[in-house]
């Protein structure tokens, strides 16, 4: 039988282990994401994409876009290790007091980025998706973890999620310019 010690360490080594596991997923999802846009030629990257965020967007818009939501992320773990914890019916924007609403946070990233160009933009994502890891590794786990599982973390959506819905959207472009 043992103490409440031991379970307590029990519990540390189990939690420290599921947040290396999540953080070996957003790596592997950026390391994915990159890859993609970086095996794309020019005329890949300017396809016109359908994804839900308004008219434009271009398979490229899309790397600034995660940029975006990493960097929200981020922010939001960097709170979490110095303040206090989201409430349970509080969303990300509402969380890091952002008072535009979903599409317009969107929109005026798509503005900011859309003239840049692509290494610009594949490093920004680098910077959001190490910001991410950082604010993580500071976070004690139980401000971090939500359960047991892989996917049971804060930063799920931004960090690995959100770029596999995305990707189907990327897909789909390039598809179309390859159909007669």
């Amino acid at each position: 039988m043992s103490d409440g010690t031991e379970r307590s360490a029990s519990d540390q080594t189990s939690a420290a282990g599921g947040t290396r596991r999540a953080i070996e997923l957003i790596r592997a999802a950026h390391r994915e994401t990159d890859a993609l846009f970086r095996s794309l030629d020019p005329a890949q990257l300017e396809r016109p994409v359908f994804t839900g965020e308004g008219p434009g967007w271009r398979v490229r818009d899309l790397i600034a876009h995660y940029a975006l939501w990493q960097t929200l992320a981020a922010r939001s773990a960097e709170k979490m290790a110095s303040d206090r914890m989201p409430a349970a019916d509080e969303g990300l924007r509402k969380y890091l007091g952002i008072p535009e609403e979903l599409d317009e946070l969107n929109d005026r990233s798509f503005q900011d980025w859309r003239d840049r160009g692509v290494e610009e933009a594949l490093r920004e994502l680098r910077a959001a998706n190490d910001r991410l890891i950082a604010a993580i590794e500071a976070l004690p786990a139980d401000r971090f973890l939500t359960g047991d599982g892989p996917e049971d973390f804060r930063g799920w959506q931004p960090g690995v999620n959100h770029l596999r819905q995305h990707r189907e959207h990327i897909d789909n472009a390039l598809r179309e310019a390859t159909q007669p």
